[in-house]
């Protein structure tokens, strides 16, 4: 039993990195509002193939509904105390707008959405399955209800992100609740696989490990504000000038590039110090290569003018590659 509960638990994983996946693809291809409403698609489990099946005044329709969402979630800002994110929501009519039908946008979110009721399950799954260890590994229990917990408030931002049409912040905090996610259930495998195997290491090479997941969360809230500002630059701009948006990025961009020297150097010398004192933690080789293919796709956005195929592709190794860092620091411990 315990062997099909690992199993379970690595699939929830690569199932949770697939939703990352199809969320960067969707935001890459502005399919974002590809579904009007959540968590039916157009009033429907499965979404309509052709604009013949929607009602003539769609856009006024789901503009209403929007309209009653929207002031729902400024009122619950209102009571934790963001007043003025609120009033931005309640005075910002272009929330309302509605997109033109577009059926592969449509079905692109509705495959997005799929992958994330999907990952729901694959977690749900796992919380059942670890009352079975309660008694003997209660740790298992408590990691998968925050899991369970943290998928539901990430589906319900998934539902505020449709509501504010896309607004930049409610956008960040939903990739980042998926990040909270992933890195969790990343310490769930760390505790159902081999949880008595650690890599005995010194104190400043955990350090260093600890350091690098760090640097690299710093480093993907850096890389949100700049996708922030790029998204205000496309709507400015237009797709048409993708190759132009380097030119009108903020000070974000510029230190989000930057930090990456930064991460790189502290992993060359975690490298060092792996080789120097023998701790064979191979797996150390696969993340620096993993952090060559980041940059080198952070260079083919800066240089080759943002292409389109890049951009989840950056998000989707970024988040791989702190998985793997937060994995080696679970797995060592000092001497």
């Amino acid at each position: 039993m315990e062997r099909k509960y690992a199993i379970i638990v690595r699939v929830t994983l690569v199932v949770l990195y697939l939703v990352f996946l199809a969320g960067s693809v969707v935001r890459m291809s502005g399919s974002g509002m590809g579904c009007p409403d959540w968590p039916k698609c157009f009033g429907h489990y499965v979404p309509p193939t052709d604009i013949s099946q929607l009602p003539e005044n769609y856009k006024e329709i789901y503009s209403e509904k929007r309209a009653k969402k929207i002031e729902r979630f400024s009122s619950m800002l209102d009571a934790v105390g963001l007043k003025g994110e609120a009033e931005k929501l309640r005075n910002d009519k272009s929330l309302l707008e509605e997109q033109d039908f577009n059926a592969q946008k449509t079905w692109t979110e509705y495959v997005n959405r799929l992958l994330g009721a999907l990952s729901g399950l694959f977690v749900l799954v796992g919380l059942i399955l670890s009352l079975w260890f309660y008694r003997t590994n209660p740790k298992w229990f408590y990691i998968s209800l925050f899991n369970l917990v943290v998928i539901v408030i990430t589906a319900w931002f998934g539902a505020i992100v449709v509501a504010t049409n896309l607004m930049p912040w409610v956008l960040t905090v939903h990739m980042l609740l998926g990040l909270v996610l992933v890195l969790s259930q990343v310490n769930l495998i760390v505790c159902v696989v081999r949880p008595k195997f650690k890599n005995k290491v010194g104190r400043g090479f955990r350090f260093l490990m600890f350091l690098s997941v760090l640097l690299m969360l710093v480093q993907i809230l850096l890389g949100t504000q700049v996708r922030q500002n790029i998204d205000v630059i496309a709507d400015e701009v237009g797709q048409l000038y993708r190759h132009d948006w380097i030119n009108h990025t903020n000070i974000y961009f510029y230190i989000h590039r930057s930090f990456s020297i930064a991460l790189v150097l502290v992993m060359l010398w975690t490298m060092y110090l792996n080789l120097k004192y023998r701790y064979n933690m191979s797996l150390l080789n696969l993340t620096f290569l993993i952090l060559c293919i980041e940059v080198i796709l952070g260079m083919v956005l800066n240089y080759l003018g943002m292409p389109a195929f890049a951009q989840p592709m950056h998000l989707m190794v970024g988040t791989i590659l702190i998985g793997l860092q937060y994995y080696i620091y679970q797995r060592t411990v000092t001497k």
